[in-house]
Formats: C-alpha cells, structure tokens, sequence
C-alpha cells in the first residue's frame, strides 16, 4: 500500500515548499473557509517515515487550489528532515494544496520552536489557534496521527513495572507512588511486540545532553489541548477507541473516530481522505472507515487486522448514565469476573483494554439501557474477524466499538489515576 516510492515522490514534492508568510497567509487572513482540515502528526519518531508517507498519499489524492474555500493543514515537522528522529527539528505549519497545473505543493506557513514538541499541551493549542487565525471557518476536522497507548498514563504502556503495587504484610496492595509523571520521562527501548509494526507507545522524542527523553501526552492534556470546537476528529493512533478517550474528549468535536485495537503502521488511506472530508455538504466519515476496512480486509495472516468506530459524542452522556447504574447494580459481578473470559481488544500483557459490552455481559451485569445507549453512540464501526492472529492477537468473538479498563486486571496505581478521568467521575466503575 505503501513504499519507498512514496519517498522519492514526496521530496520531489517537498522541493516547491516555499516560505509563504507575505503571499499565502495575509491572503488566507482576508476570507473565509468553508472547510478545513488539519492533519496533526506528532512523528518525532520511530512513526517518521511512515508518516512522511501519509503526506504522499495526501499528495495522490484530490486536493483544494489555492484560491478554493477548502483548505488542508498539517502539523508536524517538515516532510525533508523526516527519518532521524533521534534529532529534533523544528515542527512546521504547512499548507497543502495543487497549483495552476495540478501539482501538489506543501507551503511552509510558519516554524515552531526548538523546544515546541507536538505532544505538548501548549504547543497543540497554540498551532491550532495559529490554524484557526489563518484560516477562518466555521467547519474544522482534525486527523491526529502519531503512536498512542489509549487512556493510560505517561510512560506507563512501554514501563509498567515502574509502577507496580507492592504487597503489603496484610495482603493489602500498596501504590509505590502516590503523583504521576508529567513534563519529559526518560526514554528506554521496549521490546516491540512480534508481527507488523504498529503505531503503539507515544512519545516525541528528543536527546538532551547526550540522554534520551521522551514528551508523551495524557488524555486529559490531549483535551486541554484542543482550544475550539470540532466536527470531526479522527485519530491515526493505537488503542485510543476506549470510552475514557471518548468521555474526555466529548465536549471537544461531534464525531470522534478512533480503533479500539492498535493500528497498523501504514495507517489510514489517505488517497481518498481529502475528497471524502472536504466535499459539499456533510464529510462522508463514514467512507473514511469503508476504505480503511477495505485496504486491511483484502489482505492476509497478520495484515488482515483492524478495527474503527465512529462515535456520537452527543449520546456519550446518556452512556454514562447507563453505564453508572449498570456498574453500581453489577459491582461485584464485575469485580469477580474473569479476565480470561472477556473480549480482549489488546495484545501480549497490555491488558488494560477490554470490550466495554463484553465485561458487563460476561459478568452477568449487562443492561437493556446500556445496549441501546450504546446502538446510539457507537454510530458506525468496521472490524476484520481476527487481530493479528499469528503475532499473540485474538479473534473478535464481541465487539461494541468502545474498550474499557477492567479494574480486576489493572492495578492500585492505575486505580489512582482511573480515578481523576471524566469518564469515572461520571460512572463511579473505580471507587
């Protein structure tokens, strides 16, 4: 789907970027969008490359003129310094669009700072902001593409032993630690799971005298980094489909797009991205899912696999309430069901997501309430029958579109920080 061809063909495109303050930008200033889409990628790195190609296929797609009142954005770092992403490089602000003879060109609108890292709160709200000025609309979708571990805290998916209980001599778990991380952590090199290179464990990196870090963003600076309103925002990233991203997110967009499981390294199609989200009338999100289900289900063994789902964030309260009753009445159901016997929607020993639907169902606290308010949130959803298979995966015996923490298979620590989320405070699953 994608290859080194995407490379040459992407400098050769990134040779017209020009540095378009004077010309572009006053002019963008001066009217009005009907639609913009920005595509966000924090790829300070191993995802460099790899997203460097999802710019080539934008370039392969239908894309605006410049003088058109649809525009394309992107955020990220500047498509020739991709590939060393052990140095850092000045993130970018590039437009993207065809000239006269139909030629793509990406336009360098404006550089960030040496210490602006993508996946920092302040850096997020400050492009989008400079987004939104530049080009004014009253229609804006995102696509967020980087590497993901769902609702967890930083650093904890790659590390989890950091942060393990301890036993205490009552048999009482004990948390080793009673704050989280924030700022940089230090970067380790994890053993990637077996199989296709997925877009799991977050991170930008950079190196700081000579010592490695890692800037990683939690869900709850993930909304506090989003400084308006969405239609639409649709993540390129692992294992964010969890109700916990949703509920954070939900005041953030109407639609929110996301796969429960992780995603394949080569991501969405972006070929045909910009003609189904940029065209008269409503985006057509859901062809967006219909062409990613078809470039994963026509292939085989381990590159067969995905799973997306497209969520109403105007029904995530009626979910919360349903949820909250089915929680309180199935408390100790859900305590005491097994892990074994509930849809996993993860691979290996990164058992923090389960099926939503699924652990109340298998613990016998499922709810009539709880099934309708989820046909109405859950608006659409695509998924292969199996999830990498050979590479320590699962076949998709249940699937409601939504993951959920399983607090019987977590942790003291996790509880703790379970605990400050929208999601909980609303549904009181962890208490």
């Amino acid at each position: 789907m994608k290859g080194l061809k995407a490379l040459v063909v992407l400098l050769a495109v990134a040779i017209l970027c020009v540095g378009c303050e004077d010309r572009c930008c006053k002019k963008s200033k001066e009217k009005k969008y009907d639609k913009v889409l920005i595509l966000y990628q924090a790829g300070c790195n191993s995802l460099s490359e790899n997203l460097r190609e999802d710019i080539h296929e934008f370039t392969q797609g239908d894309l605006p003129a410049a003088g058109d009142d649809k525009a394309i954005v992107i955020v990220g770092h500047h498509p020739t310094s991709y590939g060393l992403y052990g140095v850092k490089t000045k993130p970018c602000i590039i437009r993207l669009y065809k000239d006269k003879k139909g030629t793509p060109v990406l336009d360098t609108l404006t550089r960030l700072g040496e210490s602006d890292f993508l996946t920092k709160k302040e850096v997020m709200a400050r492009s989008l902001n400079y987004v939104a000025e530049t080009f004014k609309s009253d229609h804006y979708g995102m696509i967020f593409a980087s590497h993901g571990t769902g609702w967890l805290p930083i650093d904890y998916y790659g590390h989890p032993d950091k942060y393990q209980v301890a036993t205490g001599g009552t048999g009482a778990k004990v948390a080793p630690r009673i704050t989280f991380p924030s700022g940089p952590v230090l970067y380790e090199e994890t053993e990637p799971l077996p199989g296709p290179k997925v877009r799991s464990f977050g991170e930008e990196r950079t190196n700081e005298g000579g010592t490695q870090y890692s800037y990683e963003m939690d869900i709850k600076d993930l909304a506090a980094g989003i400084p308006f309103h969405f239609d639409y925002i649709l993540m390129d990233i692992c294992l964010m489909g969890c109700v916990e991203v949703a509920y954070e997110l939900k005041d953030k967009c109407s639609f929110l797009g996301f796969s429960p499981t992780e995603i394949l390294a080569d991501g969405l199609d972006y070929t045909k991205i910009a003609a189904r989200l940029l065209k008269s009338g409503d985006p057509d999100i859901k062809g967006v899912l219909d062409d990613y289900y078809e470039c994963y289900s026509s292939q085989s063994g381990d590159y067969q696999s995905a799973s997306y789902s497209l969520i109403d964030c105007s029904k995530l309260e009626a979910l919360a309430a349903a949820c909250r009753t089915a929680f309180e009445d199935g408390r100790t159901a859900i305590a005491t069901v097994r892990p074994s016997s509930v849809q996993p929607l993860f691979r290996a020993s990164h058992h923090w997501f389960y099926d939503l639907k699924d652990i109340l169902d298998q613990a016998g606290a499922g709810s009539s309430a709880v099934d309708r308010a989820l046909a109405e949130c859950v608006s659409y959803e695509i998924h292969t029958p199996a999830f990498m298979p050979r590479s320590g995966g699962f076949t998709f015996r249940a699937y409601c579109g939504l993951s959920m923490y399983l607090p019987n298979n977590g942790s003291a620590y996790l509880d703790e920080y379970y605990k400050t989320l929208a999601w909980n405070k609303a549904t009181s699953l962890v208490q």
